[in-house]
């Protein structure tokens, strides 16, 4: 094996080629249990030799990885609901990758319109962004599939006892929002605001979203923004669940006597 050769490992690991990737553990009875963490890409080259070694090493990335920083070519005509903007969205990767997404059914069809001046010169990554904050949903790629998968935040998770973690959890104060300032998209400039989670707050976010066009969508936006705000926020270090993704609603033991519940968000 020559890492420095193009035509030896390069040849079987191509950019953009899908890797299935999985994380196991060993059960008692010796066997071994792996679940899929998700489906990565080589990622515009996205390799590094060793030392004059025989090892390499790949960055891959999973689909949102791909589309992030990607810039959106708009087509001749544009998408006028959610699940028109994920294809087209998907579509700028190539043929390949146009069928790799699925969008909730029951948020498919939800109008999400906007002007070509609006999307022109930004990014995949952003536009999805706006299109889901427009729709009450949340982008992720899905760990079985790879697949771009738009859909609404669920409300399960996993439990996290105290024979789960090293130490008690840590527990930390929350930032807090004082408003949430939407600038409708409606022609208007029409300035709409939103309570925060605290009035005493110095800070507030400014939203300028080219699909938000009426205050119920602002407000649709609004309770999902508010949800990371406010509250606490507990770290814990532990045995870890590979069935657990970003976005769980997990129970965390916090002593012998006390549990709460909190969102993950982050791994």
């Amino acid at each position: 094996f020559e890492p420095r050769s193009k035509n030896g490992i390069f040849q079987s690991i191509e950019e953009r080629q899908g890797i299935s990737a999985f994380l196991g553990v060993r059960l008692p009875d010796g066997s071994d249990d792996y679940k899929p963490i998700g489906i990565y890409y080589q990622h515009s080259g996205g390799w590094t030799t060793g030392d004059n070694g025989i090892t390499m090493q790949w960055d891959l990335v999973d689909i949102v990885g791909l589309i992030a920083n990607r810039e959106y070519i708009p087509p001749a005509s544009l998408p006028t609901t959610l699940e028109g903007w994920v294809a087209s969205i998907v579509t700028q990767l190539g043929s390949n990758f146009a069928n790799r997404y699925t969008v909730d059914p029951d948020y498919a069809n939800i109008s999400l319109t906007t002007t070509l001046d609006a999307v022109q010169g930004k990014t995949c990554g952003q536009i999805l962004l706006w299109c889901c904050q427009a729709s009450g949903t949340f982008p992720r790629a899905d760990s079985e599939t790879g697949y771009l998968t738009v859909e609404p935040f669920w409300s399960q998770g996993n439990k996290l006892d105290l024979d789960n973690m090293e130490t008690y959890p840590t527990m930390r104060a929350n930032d807090d929002v004082g408003a949430l300032i939407f600038t409708l998209a409606d022609g208007s400039d029409t300035q709409y605001v939103v309570s925060g989670t605290s009035a005493a707050s110095s800070n507030t976010v400014s939203i300028d979203n080219p699909f938000i066009k009426t205050t119920d969508q602002a407000l649709r936006a609004a309770r999902l923004i508010l949800s990371t705000y406010g509250g606490n926020v507990l770290e814990t270090v532990g045995r870890g669940n590979p069935s657990s993704e970003i976005g769980d609603v997990d129970t965390v033991w916090l002593d012998e006597s006390q549990a709460t519940t909190g969102r993950r968000q982050g791994q």
